[in-house]
C-alpha cells in the first residue's frame, strides 16, 4: 500500500512538472503565449496543456521526431554494446585483450545452458518443475532454494542475499519467472511496464548477469566436490591419451587476476606429453557431442599423471609471466619516472612558498601539511598501485577442471 502510494505520487510529480514547450511542443515562448491564450482560455479549454499543440509548425515536428529517432538509435546502440554484439564492442576486446590472453570459452548459448543446467538439476530433484517453452520465451516456476536465493517474502531466513534479491513489488506471479534471449522482446515489454504503475518489466533478459544464471552456475559447480575434476571417455582422442585441462592465473600481491588462462596438457603413450589451449584440446576430443556411456575408466594412470600435469601447468604460467613481465616494465618504468618528476616539481614549489612566507606563517603551515600528504601519496601510490597492477604473486596457481581419457 505504502509503496503504491509512493508510485502515485511519482507519477503525479512528473505529470506536473512538465514545462509548456515539452507538452505542446513549440519551442517558442511567444507561440506559448498565443496557443494558450486562443485554444485554452477563449475557448474555456481547461485541459489545454494535456496533449500537444497541432501539427502546424512543420520545424518543431521535425525537431522532435528527430530527437525521438536520435533517442531511440541511442539506446538500442547502448543494449547492443553492452550485450557484446556491437562492432565497437569487437574492436575494443580485440585491441585492449593482450596477444596471450585466450577467446572467451562457451559452449552453450544463455538459453541453453539455462535449459540444459537446469534439467540435469531437475532429474536430481523431483520438487524442480520443468522450464516452459513458448516459442522465445522461457517459463520457470522458481523452487525452493532458488526463490531463498532471490529473497522471496515467504523464504525469509537467516541470510539476506543482498546482491541477488529481487525487491517484493517486481516479484513475479505465482513465482514464475518469464525469460527471454531476444533483447527487442525484453526492449518492448520493458516500455509496456513503462505505462503501468509499478514500472517492472514481465519478461527478463536471458543473460550471464541474471541472478537465475548465477544460482545456476553455483548449483552445477557444487556437484563437483572439492579437490576433485570430472573424468570423461572420447572416442576421439588417441588409444591411451589423457588430456588434463586447466584454467591457471597470475595474481597481483593484491589480488588482482593479472593473467587468467585456459589450457590443456595431453599425454601420449611413449611418455610424450603435448601443451595446447582449452579451446583446441575440446574440440579435438569432439567435446560438445560427447555423452554418458557408463563405461568405466582407468582412474589409476590418470592419478599416475595429474601431479607431473600439474607441473607442466605451472611451468607454462610461469612462461607466461616472464613475458608479461617483459611487456609491462618499460610501462612501470615510464610511470614512475612520471610521478617523480611530478613529486620533484610540487615539493620545489610549496618549498619556495613556504620561504617566501617563513616558517610561522599560518599558510606556511598548511604548505607542510602538502608536503607531508604528497610524501604519504608517492609513498602509497608506488607501493599500493605497483601491487595492484604490476608485482605478480611469487608463484601461478592453476585448477584442474576437466580430464578426458582416450580409448
Amino acid at each position: 500500500m505504502i509503496f503504491e502510494r509512493l508510485i502515485s505520487k511519482v507519477e503525479e510529480i512528473n505529470r506536473l512538472r512538465q514545462s509548456g514547450e515539452s507538452v505542446l511542443q513549440l519551442y517558442d515562448p511567444q507561440a506559448e503565449e498565443d496557443y494558450i491564450a486562443n485554444h485554452g482560455i477563449l475557448a474555456g479549454n481547461a485541459r489545454v496543456l494535456d496533449t500537444p499543440a497541432a501539427a502546424s509548425a512543420t520545424e518543431s515536428t521535425v525537431l522532435e521526431a528527430m530527437l525521438s529517432q536520435a533517442s531511440q538509435e541511442g539506446h538500442a546502440e547502448l543494449l547492443r554494446f553492452l550485450l557484446g554484439t556491437s562492432d565497437d564492442a569487437a574492436a575494443e576486446q580485440s585491441t585492449m585483450a593482450p596477444a596471450h590472453a585466450p577467446g572467451r570459452l562457451r559452449l552453450y548459448s544463455d538459453r541453453q545452458f539455462l535449459l540444459e543446467g537446469y534439467r540435469y538439476l531437475a532429474e536430481q530433484d523431483s520438487q524442480y518443475l520443468p522450464i516452459q517453452e513458448s516459442g522465445p520465451l522461457l517459463i520457470l516456476s522458481a523452487p525452493h532454494d532458488l526463490k531463498r536465493r532471490l529473497g522471496a517474502s515467504d523464504q525469509r531466513g537467516d541470510v539476506v542475499f543482498g546482491a541477488t534479491a529481487i525487491p517484493q513489488e517486481a516479484w513475479p506471479e505465482h513465482d514464475q519467472f518469464r525469460l527471454t534471449d531476444k533483447p527487442e522482446q525484453v526492449e518492448l515489454a520493458m516500455q509496456a511496464a513503462r505505462q503501468t504503475s509499478g514500472y517492472w518489466s514481465r519478461e527478463l533478459l536471458c543473460s550471464e548477469q541474471h541472478p537465475i544464471l548465477h544460482w545456476l552456475t553455483e548449483q552445477l559447480v557444487m556437484q563437483v566436490r572439492r579437490g576433485e575434476a570430472p573424468f570423461v571417455l572420447s572416442r576421439a582422442l588417441e588409444p591411451g591419451e589423457v588430456c588434463f585441462c586447466f584454467i591457471g592465473q597470475v595474481s597481483s600481491r593484491a589480488g588482482t587476476p593479472l593473467i587468467v588462462d585456459a589450457h590443456a596438457i595431453s599425454f601420449h603413450r611413449g611418455g610424450r606429453f603435448v601443451h595446447r589451449p582449452l579451446r583446441e584440446a575440446l574440440n579435438a576430443a569432439q567435446f560438445t557431442h560427447l555423452i554418458n556411456t557408463g563405461q568405466m575408466l582407468n582412474l589409476q594412470v590418470a592419478q599416475m599423471l595429474v601431479s607431473s600435469a600439474v607441473d607442466a601447468s605451472l611451468d607454462h604460467m610461469r612462461r607466461l609471466q616472464q613475458e608479461r613481465d617483459r611487456s609491462m616494465r618499460p610501462l612501470l618504468h615510464r610511470e614512475e619516472e612520471r610521478l617523480q618528476e611530478w613529486r620533484k616539481r610540487r615539493r620545489e614549489l610549496l618549498e619556495e612558498r613556504v620561504a617566501d612566507l617563513g616558517s610561522d606563517h599560518p599558510q606556511a603551515r598548511r604548505y607542510q601539511r602538502l608536503l607531508e600528504e604528497m610524501e604519504e601519496y608517492v609513498k602509497d601510490r608506488q607501493q599500493r598501485w605497483r601491487d595492484t597492477h604490476f608485482l605478480p604473486v611469487p608463484e601461478p596457481s592453476n585448477l584442474l577442471i576437466l580430464v578426458l581419457g582416450g580409448p
